[in-house]
């Protein structure tokens, strides 16, 4: 698949270049390790309750696709609001922590809201719907092209108070 490019050279159209590399790396890794992975294993779950890579895949893939009409809407709130340029390209301080509370290595576990838990027994659909949400963010990267990502903000799906930036998300 070819990437679809972002038509500015500025700095912040540089970071959703570098957002749409990033993602094209996780479809090349996420192909790789999963191909070869028996269905069995990616069920498999450890004996203390813990999830199953695939309630793992289930958990990203409804965490944002939760986010998606919220960045839709800030998208669309962003170009009514002419928040444009790269004026902007920081985030908020929730934001900021949140990300790196949750990148690797993990510092501290929370537990996923529920809108973001994964069903009891996901489905082999699982693994080709990370691709098909992949594409959708990939569409929402490439839409948020000419916005100041750092300034235009949108709610956390779980809990309307806590505001992101459109980069963040």
């Amino acid at each position: 698949m070819t990437e679809p490019k972002i038509s500015s050279s500025n700095g912040m159209e540089a970071t959703l270049e570098k957002c749409l590399d990033e993602l094209a790396t996780i479809e090349t890794d996420f192909t790789t390790l999963t191909s070869d992975i028996p269905e069995a294993h990616l069920r498999w779950s450890p004996d203390s309750g813990g999830w199953s890579i695939l309630h793992c895949l289930a958990h990203v893939n409804r965490t944002t696709e939760a986010y998606l009409p919220n960045i839709d809407t800030a998208i669309e709130r962003g170009r009514h609001r002419k928040i444009v340029g790269n004026r902007s390209s920081r985030g908020t301080l929730l934001g900021s922590w949140l990300i790196d509370s949750l990148e690797p290595p993990v510092k501290r576990r929370f537990k996923a809201p529920r809108i973001f838990q994964p069903p009891a027994d996901p489905d082999a659909n699982t693994m080709e719907e990370f691709v098909r949400i992949r594409n959708e963010v990939r569409q929402r990267i490439v839409s948020s092209s000419g916005l100041d990502i750092g300034r235009v903000r949108l709610s956390s799906p779980a809990m309307k108070i806590l505001r992101v930036s459109l980069g963040e998300a």
